[in-house]
């Protein structure tokens, strides 16, 4: 992911995060993500409506996916290692 990206997508929205009905929201009260309501999907990113007119608003957009996958991956892993003990 370029680093502008990156930079741009951790701006982009506040912590703490939240999920409920569905839907995961920012301490805004931004849309982040939703369960999509596709059969097999866990979760889509959304936010369109939020950044549809910032520059490269689809790399933006692949940039917030890449940041909750990483955000996953790492729960993932401390999760994982701390049953290995």
């Amino acid at each position: 992911m370029d680093d502008e990206f990156r930079r741009l997508a951790l701006a982009l929205y506040r912590g703490p995060f939240r999920y409920e009905r569905g839907y995961v929201w920012d301490a805004n009260m931004d849309m982040v993500a939703d369960t999509g309501g596709y059969e097999n999907s866990v979760m889509r990113v959304r936010g369109w409506g939020h950044i549809q007119r910032l520059p490269d608003p689809e790399k933006l957009q692949d940039a917030v996916g890449e940041l909750m996958a990483e955000a996953l991956t790492d729960l993932w892993r401390r999760e994982h290692e701390a049953r290995r003990g």
